[in-house]
């Protein structure tokens, strides 16, 4: 856990844990902080940090109505690679969604050879991969 401070007022923080060469990211920056770059400085270093101990990738979850972190996110390159609907239960007992982002650090090894299948619909196909059928 990495932490942003001013005098002895935590403003931001950020976590990371690596499982077989994905990490898993999670931050927060104080709502009375916004726009002063905090967030992007933790999110550099985080990528920094998951690429020195060799990760190949970085993902996240963030609220569905986060347009702030969501802008950051693909400011630096994460993408969009999915919603969970009603994914989240809140202590209100609301279900919230999140939007899970992806960010790809090694583009050198090989993929997998194997196609989608044919009932992955057309929108969620990897990229440049045609329908199977068609």
């Amino acid at each position: 856990m990495d932490r942003a401070a001013e005098a002895d007022d935590v403003v931001g923080a950020i976590g990371l844990q690596q499982l077989r060469g994905v990490v898993g990211l999670g931050m927060m920056i104080s709502s009375d902080r916004p726009g002063q770059g905090i967030g992007q400085r933790l999110l550099a270093a985080g990528i920094e940090w998951a690429r020195s101990v060799g990760a190949h990738k970085m993902t996240l979850e963030v609220w569905s109505h986060n347009e702030r972190a969501i802008a950051l996110y693909l400011r630096f390159g994460f993408d969009v690679e999915g919603r969970l609907r009603r994914h989240h239960r809140r202590r209100s007992g609301e279900l919230w969604d999140s939007i899970a982002m992806g960010l790809v650090l090694d583009t050198d090894s090989p993929g997998s050879p194997h196609p989608d299948a044919s009932t992955v619909p057309d929108d969620v196909r990897a990229p440049n991969q045609a329908h199977p059928t068609r």
